[in-house]
């Protein structure tokens, strides 16, 4: 299990398991290229004291706040927001496209090696604990009687973590799709603008809306079962030793 919620982050930042035994646990990890064999620079911790969390708005993935300089903070320290650590363990290269995209950080700028290769200890050990979690893991066979306002908190926090992080990464993919900025920043035609006026497409919208709602909850409502501490309001999981990503500046282009 923990091959499995690890590899992905591994094979992001250059490493590669080097062997496994009989029972299929996983094996040291070996370097597999140079950069992921030196220490970080700890440059995606440079502008932390410039960036201001009381002023800044909460997203999906980050604190940020937007003007004349832009600035950015993936999570806090020992915080992570709970959709940056599904998408590292589950699904790396959605999550990096969002990440790129919404920051403005170039994909090639070394931040997001420096932040990966910082965080390479936290998230193994999150992915033992997620490992020791299953263990204990029940289930109830009947559901039927469950009201569909309750499945978040009474049916989905008895799934496996594979299962949580395939429907959770499910409906985000939907409500957060890559390079959806690009798109956006286009002008938007006449056409277009009636389009998104018509019943059929607010309909999509608060259903988007009501689904992404609904995964966060269940998300939360499955690592507090398991007791990880939870900032809810914040969509934050405490993991011990993470640090986050800060940018402030002018959009890189």
């Amino acid at each position: 299990m923990l091959r499995t919620l690890f590899d992905p982050v591994a094979r992001f930042m250059g490493y590669m398991p080097s062997g496994s035994n009989p029972e299929g646990t996983p094996g040291e990890l070996s370097v597999a290229t140079e950069s992921a064999s030196i220490q970080p620079s700890r440059a995606h911790l440079r502008h932390e004291a410039d960036f201001d969390y009381e002023k800044a708005k909460r997203g999906q993935f980050y604190f940020y706040h937007i003007g004349e300089v832009n600035g950015f903070a993936i999570g806090q320290h020992d915080w992570i927001p709970v959709s940056v650590l599904i998408g590292l363990l589950s699904g790396r290269a959605w999550l990096m496209c969002r990440l790129v995209d919404g920051t403005w950080i170039q994909k090639e700028s070394a931040l997001w090696n420096d932040w990966l290769v910082a965080n390479e200890k936290c998230l193994q050990s999150l992915g033992e604990q997620l490992h020791d979690s299953e263990s204990n893991a029940g289930a109830v066979e009947d559901y039927s009687h469950i009201e569909d306002g309750d499945v978040e908190d009474k049916v989905m926090v008895n799934v496996r973590y594979n299962r949580l992080a395939m429907e959770y990464l499910r409906v985000m993919a939907v409500a957060f799709p890559p390079n959806a900025a690009e798109s956006f920043s286009l002008a938007e035609p006449p056409e277009a603008i009636r389009y998104h006026q018509t019943e059929t497409t607010r309909a999509l919208y608060r259903a988007v809306k009501n689904a992404r709602e609904s995964a966060d909850q269940m998300a939360v409502s499955w690592l507090q079962k398991r007791g990880f501490e939870v900032d809810s309001e914040h969509q934050l999981v405490r993991v011990p030793g993470y640090q986050p990503l800060f940018y402030v500046g002018a959009q890189e282009i």
